[in-house]
């Protein structure tokens, strides 16, 4: 009787660490992904040349052109307050090695002086202007984007996802502890024993390990200030960590049937 009711108990156990919290199967599983890093990067992902060089005819067609000139700096500068603000939050969330603080300060720099230049042009569209000047004002900001800011905004972007990956590689790494010690206790009971559980357990452990050595190669990448080639290396380790949370939720739905 003794056997049979720490059984129970223990079953209680397992039963709590196999059940993934809505927030972190969400967060892992679609949540919060690489394209949610700096929401405006994706959303606002448009054809800087096709909006200049876009032709506007009419009796306001330099008013139309200063218009346009002024919602792609409106949407340049929502993608620098959104950047600056997770760059900004960081610490609170992560412990940063001195090498990862000074690049988080010299990106946050990098952003203000992108938007000291876009509000810079924002001012001066709003004075009367010669067609040639808005035509030339066109041009810079075609050569700023391509050499400046475009190069940045990507750096930034890996340099975030790297910090995501972290987290969610450290939220899947201690899940993966806690199912193991627990299914360990239940682990002779036949049920147990009988069925496929360890066995994605060993397949869920494999994938969270390679999604940790892809990690280790972006934190080299990360280290040689090549953080816009971060993004295939640490998409790839993420989609390894949602396809464990999927085995984990695998699990707690065979856990289920077991002891229905």
């Amino acid at each position: 009787m003794s056997y049979l009711f720490n059984l129970l108990i223990l079953t209680a156990v397992a039963l709590s660490t196999l059940v993934i919290p809505a927030s972190a199967s969400a967060e892992v599983r679609g949540g919060r992904t690489a394209a949610g890093l700096i929401s405006a990067l994706k959303e606002v992902e448009v054809s800087v040349d096709q909006l200049i060089d876009a032709r506007v005819t009419g009796a306001n067609a330099e008013g139309a052109r200063k218009e346009t000139f002024a919602n792609i700096l409106d949407l340049f500068l929502l993608e620098i307050k959104d950047a600056s603000a997770k760059l900004r939050s960081l610490p609170k969330k992560h412990r940063l090695a001195k090498d990862e603080e000074n690049e988080r300060q010299q990106f946050l720099k990098q952003l203000e002086a992108n938007a000291d230049y876009f509000r810079e042009l924002q001012e001066r569209l709003e004075r009367p202007l010669h067609p040639e000047t808005v035509k030339n004002l066109a041009k810079n900001l075609k050569e700023w984007h391509k050499d400046s800011y475009q190069p940045l905004r990507k750096r930034v972007a890996g340099y975030l996802l790297f910090f995501q990956n972290r987290e969610l590689l450290t939220m899947a790494q201690n899940r993966l502890r806690l199912i193991t010690a627990d299914l360990k206790k239940i682990h002779d009971f036949k049920p147990i024993k009988d069925s496929p559980l360890p066995i994605v357990l060993e397949r869920a452990a494999d994938l969270i390990d390679e999604a940790e050595k892809l990690h280790s190669a972006a934190q080299l990448l990360l280290v040689k200030d090549e953080e816009s080639s971060i993004y295939s290396i640490v998409e790839e380790s993420l989609q390894k960590i949602r396809k464990a949370y999927d085995l984990f939720l695998e699990m707690s739905d065979l856990f289920h049937r077991l002891f229905q």
